[in-house]
């Protein structure tokens, strides 16, 4: 019956349930990225504290306030608060355009930041390197020596006569044949210590480049590699690319913090719908027809069906039982009917489908002979089938269950374009209204 078959709230899947929580995760990393990028390039214009305060608040409010303003702008449109709705989207484009100027100029400072450092890390190590190659080929040209105190007291030990050294002034002075004689081995040791000293020298920068370049940070030949390989694909400079980077990436990190909330929230608004339109039957209104009231099994599952079902209403309600009589709710049941809502199409849907449909099953005869279509009409989910039972021993006809009729009946009017609501103290079929006077009415009479 349509009083127990209520309008029920479809559950979430899980599916669903991990989808929203993804999008809603989604957007409030994009609105984080916005509102840190935007804040900082915001305390990076002005020059003292009230500037930099006043750009930085400036471009967190533009943040939140185009985070909100897509749902604001929705919410006042379903007012039917239409200019108010295009001021808001007005003002929410602007927040927009500063916060993407924000982002560009936050991804262009940043990017070209990194990117100096990187040139300048490089151009460092470069330069290390350079010096350590350079040095280690000083000292394969020095070649091997001996230590430096050696060759100093070998020195100081040369065999020179003490005239000759005092002559020669410690043999600097070497114009006399007998000088120079006298003072060749104190000038070849003298070239050997000089040659010792300096590949002493040498190793100790060689030692300091190589401990230099330990601490120094590795970095590429290329500061910028990505731009770098771009530039030739798109025949463009790298200044260029870099600019199009920017763009492009403050485009999806704002359009994502902008409409990212909005497009979660409508796409997984909560739209309850009757059971019976999610069992709906593909096909033509032939398939359900057959599928109604109409089908019989055999006798004797009938006869235990129809025992059964007698004990049961009998013992629940009585006065729904409907073996041999089918009475109405007396006017004093009848609850205000809910107002109205319009269906349109419903006419010419019915139309069509009366047409396609005569004599295919009891349901659809009893809709045929005894209802018609009205987007503003509506009958109680009890009267109704009385009324089919009514209809059903008039015309010598076995009828189906309460509950039975009730899920055949949802799922009929939906297909006709109608709806079923569920008022406080009882269910109605909006859309139909019958060609006779109400029952009631014959009852009261």
């Amino acid at each position: 019956m349509a009083g127990n078959d209520p309008l029920q709230v479809p559950a979430i899947e899980p599916r669903d349930h991990l989808l929203k929580i993804a999008g809603y995760a989604a957007a409030a990393a994009f609105c984080a990225v916005s509102v840190s990028a935007n804040l900082k390039y915001g305390l990076s214009l002005g020059k003292n504290p009230i500037d930099k305060a006043t750009f930085a608040t400036a471009s967190v409010a533009a943040d939140v306030f185009k985070v909100a303003a897509p749902l604001l702008a929705l919410s006042l449109w379903s007012k039917r608060f239409h200019v108010l709705a295009i001021a808001g989207l007005t003002l929410w484009l602007g927040c927009i355009g500063w916060s993407m100027a924000s982002a560009i100029g936050f991804v262009l400072s940043s990017r070209g930041e990194v990117i100096a450092e990187r040139a300048s890390e490089a151009a460092t190590r470069h330069g290390w390197e350079a010096k350590v190659e350079r040095t280690e080929t000083q000292l394969t040209t020095l070649g091997r020596h001996r230590p430096v105190d050696v060759i100093r007291a070998e020195l100081t030990a040369a065999p020179v006569p003490l005239h000759i050294w005092r002559r020669s002034r410690q043999c600097h002075d070497l114009t006399l044949d007998e000088s120079r004689k006298a003072c060749t081995p104190v000038l070849g040791l003298r070239k050997e210590l000089a040659a010792a000293e300096a590949a002493e020298r040498l190793e100790a920068q060689l030692v300091a480049g190589r401990t230099q370049l330990a601490t120094v940070s590795v970095a590429g030949s290329v500061a910028d590699p990505q731009a770098s390989a771009l530039a030739p694909l798109m025949g463009t400079d790298q200044a260029t690319i870099r600019t199009v980077l920017a763009v492009l990436l403050a485009g999806l990190i704002e359009v994502g913090s902008a409409l990212g909330f909005t497009l979660v929230s409508v796409a997984t608004a909560h739209i309850p719908q009757p059971p019976s339109a999610r069992r709906k039957v593909p096909g033509s209104p032939d398939v359900v027809s057959r599928q109604a009231c109409a089908r019989r099994p055999s006798a004797t599952t009938m006869r235990e069906r129809r025992v059964q079902t007698r004990h049961t209403d009998m013992v629940s309600n009585k006065r729904w039982a409907c073996p041999n009589s089918c009475p109405l709710a007396g006017s004093k049941d009848m609850a205000t009917l809910p107002a109205p809502r319009s269906v349109s199409g419903l006419q010419a849907h019915w139309s069509t489908t009366r047409a396609t449909s005569s004599g295919a099953g009891m349901l659809d005869r009893w809709v045929e002979s005894r209802l018609n279509a009205d987007p503003t009409g509506s009958i109680p989910a009890r009267e109704a089938y009385a009324d089919f039972c009514r209809w059903a021993r008039a015309a010598n006809i076995e009828s189906c269950t309460e509950t039975r009729f009730g899920r055949d009946f949802t799922a009929r009017i939906i297909q006709l374009g109608g709806v079923k609501v569920k008022g406080r103290d009882r269910a109605y079929y909006q859309g139909v209204v019958f060609k006779l006077p109400s029952m009631a009415r014959i009852a009261a009479a």
